[in-house]
C-alpha cells in the first residue's frame, strides 16, 4: 500500500506541474465543457420561454428553472467523469508508443489516472466559481428530497459495481478465470470447444459472445440516464457507449489484475451480493422502487 501511495503522489506532483505549465490550454479545455450544455440550456430557455413544457404522458411540467437544473448537473458531471485516456491509447498503439511504455516497471494506466486526477483538481478549481455564478443567476429547481438525491448516488455505484462482478464470473473472466487457459471453470468450455469444429464452433463461440454481450446491455441499462420511451436515440449511443466501456474496463481488469484462487472465488461472489443488499436498502431508504 505505502508502495502504491508513493507511485500515486509522485505522478500526481508531476502531472500538476505539467498542469499548470500549459494553464492556459488547461483553461481552454475546461471552458470548453461549459460551452455545449449552456448552448442546450440557451436553446430550451428560449423554446419554453415564460411558459412550461408538458409532458402529456406523465403529466409533469417543465419550466426554465427545471432546465437549468438539468444542464448545470449534467455539466458538472460532465466534466468529473470525462476521460481522454481511450484516445490517448489508440494513438500510442498507432504511433508505436504504447510497447515501450508497457516495458517500463509501472503500467502506463496508473500514469494516465494519476493526470485524469490532476486534470480534474486543477480545472475544477478554475470553474468552481462560474459553477457557484451560475448557479446563483440562473436559480435551478432544487431537487424535491435532498435526502433522496444523496441516496442515489450510493445506490447506483453499489449496484453497477456487483453487476460488474457477476459480469466478470458468468463470462469467466479474470479474476475469477482465465479463458486463455485450461483452467478449473474454463474446462467445460474448452471441451466444448474441442469436440466441434466448423460452423458448430462458430455457433459456440457467437454464444459466448451474445452472452457477454447481453451481460454487458443490462449493465449499460442501468447506468443509462435516458429512456428508450422517451430519448431513443440519446438512449441508443449511451447504451452503446456504455457497452463498449464495459468491454474496454474489462481489458483493463485483465490488465492488471490476476487471476483468484479457487478458495477466494466465493469471497469474491459475495462482495456483488452485499453490495446488491445494501443498494436494495438504500433505495428502499430513499422512498423509491427497486
Amino acid at each position: 500500500m505505502t508502495y502504491w501511495y508513493d507511485v500515486y503522489r509522485a505522478n500526481l506532483k508531476m502531472a500538476v506541474a505539467q498542469m499548470l505549465q500549459y494553464r492556459f490550454a488547461i483553461l481552454i479545455w475546461a471552458v470548453w465543457g461549459l460551452v455545449g450544455p449552456l448552448i442546450s440550456l440557451a436553446i430550451w430557455s428560449a423554446a419554453t420561454g415564460a411558459r412550461s413544457i408538458t409532458n402529456h404522458a406523465t403529466g409533469a411540467s417543465f419550466g426554465r428553472a427545471d432546465f437549468a437544473a438539468y444542464f448545470l448537473v449534467f455539466m458538472i458531471f460532465g466534466h468529473l467523469t470525462m476521460s481522454w485516456d481511450a484516445f490517448e491509447f489508440a494513438w500510442r498503439v498507432r504511433d508505436g508508443n504504447l510497447s515501450p511504455r508497457l516495458l517500463k516497471p509501472l503500467h502506463p494506466i496508473h500514469t494516465d489516472v494519476a493526470f485524469n486526477i490532476a486534470f480534474k483538481l486543477t480545472t475544477s478549481v478554475m470553474l468552481l466559481p462560474v459553477w457557484i455564478l451560475l448557479f446563483v443567476l440562473l436559480k435551478p429547481t432544487p431537487p424535491a428530497s435532498g435526502w433522496s438525491l444523496l441516496l442515489a448516488a450510493p445506490a447506483l455505484v453499489l449496484v453497477s459495481a456487483a453487476l460488474l462482478v457477476v459480469f466478470l464470473a458468468e463470462n469467466a473472466r479474470i479474476p475469477v478465470d482465465d479463458p486463455n487457459t485450461h483452467l478449473e471453470l474454463t474446462m467445460i468450455h474448452e471441451v466444448m470447444i474441442l469436440d466441434h469444429s466448423g460452423p458448430d464452433l462458430a455457433a459456440l463461440q457467437m454464444a459466448a459472445a451474445l452472452k457477454m454481450f447481453t451481460c454487458a446491455g443490462i449493465l449499460a441499462a442501468v447506468l443509462n440516464p435516458f429512456g428508450i420511451e422517451t430519448h431513443p436515440a440519446a438512449a441508443t449511443v449511451t447504451s452503446i457507449a456504455l457497452i463498449a466501456a464495459t468491454g474496454v474496463g474489462v481489458g483493463l481488469v485483465e490488465s492488471l489484475v490476476a487471476r483468484l484462487r479457487m478458495s477466494a472465488l466465493p469471497r469474491y461472489a459475495l462482495v456483488a451480493l452485499l453490495a446488491s443488499v445494501v443498494s436494495v436498502g438504500l433505495v428502499v431508504l430513499r422512498g423509491g422502487n427497486a
